[in-house]
């Protein structure tokens, strides 16, 4: 990857990752497309999150690379981490401060414009709360606040781990919109979800995990949703 070239695409070859003896991932290789949202399927604990984090250079794997335009997940870790944009089920704000507050201090942390702040607090319709501090947020505004953190930087790599957790239809609806706009952008997306309401039509690839393999990756057929591609892949719900 040159210095300052988009990144166009991370390739997955045969990952592994252990937890103890706990294996989360087994012989997983994938590529993902910058422009392309691809969304993780699979029952509770057949490794998105781990995944996710795999992408988002904060595990490293036990097996396997991670290739990002020839660059190691290292190498990329290194020069690339303000490039991507990652949400965990954790959320990662401060609660005695401020929705804005939040903002400005991740702001000054990646070095974004502080223009970026505003925008994205009414983007995402964080409205009144923004003054008021994280700890009396509702799990939904905790969850759009942490979707504008994860953007301050213009990330090109986008990782969501459950994004539509807490969230409202309202608000579910203009997240749908905001990563159609992602996608268009140009953005590497890779989102994890329980839900099935999302729009086929936004889905580039569905990859199904159980027990940390790869059980399937294709795009959804015409007219086909979420929740039949799941159970024709695997049967039940995720």
């Amino acid at each position: 990857m040159s210095a300052g070239a988009r990144l166009e695409r991370v390739r997955l070859r045969e990952l592994g990752k252990r937890f103890g003896r706990t294996q989360a991932l087994r012989s997983l290789s994938l590529e993902l497309r910058a422009g392309e949202l691809t969304v993780l399927l699979g029952p509770n604990g057949s490794g998105k999150s781990t995944l996710l984090a795999l992408l988002a250079t904060l595990l490293a794997p036990d097996k396997g690379t991670l290739d990002y335009d020839g660059q190691t997940q290292r190498e990329f870790a290194r020069q690339g981490r303000s490039r991507i944009g990652y949400v965990s089920q954790e959320g990662m704000l401060y609660d005695d401060l401020s929705g804005l507050e939040n903002l400005r201090f991740f702001a000054e942390l990646h070095g974004a414009p502080r223009s970026r702040v505003g925008l994205l607090a009414e983007r995402v319709g964080l409205g009144e709360a923004a003054v008021r501090p994280v700890r009396g947020y509702s799990r939904g505004m905790r969850q759009r606040l942490a979707i504008a953190r994860a953007l301050l930087p213009e990330p090109e790599l986008v990782l969501l781990d459950e994004p539509f957790t807490g969230l409202d239809p309202l608000a579910m609806q203009e997240l749908e919109r905001l990563l159609g706009e992602l996608r268009a952008a140009g953005c590497l997306v890779v989102l994890s979800t329980h839900g099935l309401e999302l729009s086929p039509a936004l889905c580039d690839r569905v990859c199904v995990l159980v027990q940390g393999r790869l059980r399937a990756a294709r795009a959804p057929r015409p007219g086909e949703s979420l929740s039949a591609l799941y159970q024709a892949e695997l049967g039940g719900t995720p």
